[in-house]
């Protein structure tokens, strides 16, 4: 959507605000997944109704389920600065396609025709 070409003119304004938008939440997000990975042990630990070795099987079931996450949501905020950065550096969408081949990928495939035609690429038919 941000390198949408309209009369030859990048699209500007909206889209590099959104993706600033999904910058500042990701990171927000990423910063409290890792501080309650800090905390989980100590707060069941404190929490009355668990016993010492409870609150330790707790806290072990759900380190990894909260390391998992907090990778997927690193990914994302990673692939979200890709694409901020090169937006504001105007990268062609040719180089941004192979920075980000997965989402192009799923683009082309499963993007709006009418997104992907002025593209240049052209339906199998």
């Amino acid at each position: 959507k941000a390198w949408k070409q309209e009369d030859g003119q990048s699209a500007e304004g909206e889209e590099g605000s959104d993706v600033a938008d999904l910058v500042e939440i990701l990171a927000a997000k990423l910063g409290a997944m890792r501080e309650q990975q800090r905390t989980v042990k100590h707060s069941l630990a404190e929490n009355i109704w668990l016993g010492e070795d409870e609150a330790a099987a707790v806290a072990g079931h759900l380190a990894k389920p909260l390391e998992i996450s907090t990778g997927q949501v690193e990914t994302l905020l990673r692939d979200a600065l890709t694409l901020a950065l090169a937006y504001k550096e105007k990268v062609p969408l040719y180089v941004v396609a192979d920075l980000l081949t997965e989402y192009w990928n799923d683009f082309i495939r499963k993007g709006n025709i009418e997104d992907v035609k002025p593209l240049g690429i052209k339906p199998i038919t």
